[in-house]
């Protein structure tokens, strides 16, 4: 019998592998292209479905419409917030927490 070392999940940021983003469109295409041949029906369907019925958004089809939220916004099609891009020559930024960027006492 053959032991499986287990992988150690990285603790530090520099630790997390990085992928560089042509790659990992490249990734969410052929992801999405297999939820869509599992489900046999497009990204765009599946959206309307999950909109009308809620309740029958799985995990499964939730990481699929997440990977879609991905990748349009690495090709710039919309922003983090999912509406439309206004300006696609560079993406939007990170959501704000709420905190000034800096304060002057």
């Amino acid at each position: 019998m053959t032991q499986v070392k287990k992988r150690k999940s990285p603790t530090k940021v520099e630790e997390i592998p990085v992928i560089p983003a042509g790659r990992l469109r490249g990734q969410l295409r052929r992801r999405i292209r297999r939820y869509e041949q599992r489900y046999e029906m497009s990204t765009d369907r599946m959206r309307e479905v999950v909109r009308k019925d809620p309740t029958r958004e799985t995990l499964e089809i939730c990481d699929w419409l997440m990977d879609d939220n991905l990748l349009r916004y690495l090709i710039g099609e919309e922003g983090m917030d999912g509406l439309p891009s206004t300006d696609t020559s560079q993406p939007t930024s990170a959501p704000s927490n709420g905190m000034p960027s800096s304060s002057k006492t």
